[in-house]
């Protein structure tokens, strides 16, 4: 008899055996192929609107901006009938900013452009690491980039995205505000004080969003020196995409050295 508590050894006949009582003996195998899902398809007026779409796409990228209210309603809808089933990315913002290169470097500028992203951020946060981690960043204004964290800290929970984990990416909405310089101090401030009351589930949130405010000049002063007493590694600095380096590109990993570092440059340019 075999031993119904291993299986890893048992034989296909012994296997055969114990399975019999389970199986009525009318069964008959299934032996008809499931075939693969095949998404229904896109209706012609759903085509039409793509094409109208990807005209308006063409034209952002000669430098004529569409009314953006209007662009992000049309997108939005082709998102829910079209791009979730034809597109070429899981989110919005893969699909406008990876997939259609609408992240031109004006639109970086564009106040009504930024208007329409931080209004729809709660439900398409994903853009903002693309915005505030980008190759034109900087051309985001302070104001903007104040309304931005206005609006995160309204969020259940503004630390995770959820398109950069499903892709393995450390994306952290916070860390992204935390290391833009035109970021006002005062909100700096909130964001260490915000970053201080999350507990100890957020352990890695709190480390990333604590080496983006070492690291940034901006950060008050009074706050630099408080980071300058966690003498701790980040672990993500294991993770390619950390972004803190020292003057010679060196990675630092440790958030005092960071803070360190920062508090230098601050007394080196006022000397």
């Amino acid at each position: 008899m075999p031993d119904d508590n291993n299986f890893e050894n048992l034989t296909d006949e012994e296997y055969e055996q114990l399975l019999k009582p389970l199986i009525d003996e009318n069964f008959e195998p299934v032996s008809t192929l499931i075939s693969s899902y095949q998404p229904p398809k896109p209706s012609k007026e759903t085509l039409k609107i793509v094409e109208s779409f990807e005209k308006m796409i063409e034209l952002i990228k000669q430098g004529e901006y569409p009314n953006w209210t209007d662009f992000f309603t049309v997108a939005r809808k082709l998102n829910e009938d079209y791009f979730i089933d034809h597109g070429q990315s899981t989110s919005l913002a893969d699909e406008l900013m990876s997939v259609y290169e609408i992240d031109v470097e004006d639109v970086y500028s564009d106040h009504s452009f930024l208007t329409e992203i931080i209004n729809i951020l709660p439900e398409e946060i994903h853009f903002l690491c693309f915005l505030l981690n980008g190759e034109y960043s900087e051309k985001i204004e302070g104001e903007i980039i104040d309304k931005i964290w206005n609006q995160l800290s309204n969020l259940e929970d503004p630390v995770s995205c959820y398109e950069c984990g499903s892709n393995r990416w450390w994306g952290n909405p916070v860390a992204y505000v935390a290391q833009m310089e035109k970021l006002s101090s005062e909100n700096l401030n909130k964001i260490f004080e915000f970053t201080s009351s999350l507990d100890d589930r957020f352990e890695y949130d709190i480390e990333i969003i604590y080496s983006s405010l070492a690291s940034n000049k901006s950060t008050p002063i009074s706050v630099l020196q408080c980071l300058t007493t966690i003498n701790k590694e980040q672990i993500m600095a294991s993770n390619d995409q950390y972004p803190f380096y020292d003057e010679n590109g060196v990675k630092v990993s440790n958030i005092s050295e960071l803070a360190k570092l920062t508090i230098a440059k601050l007394n080196f340019a006022s000397s």
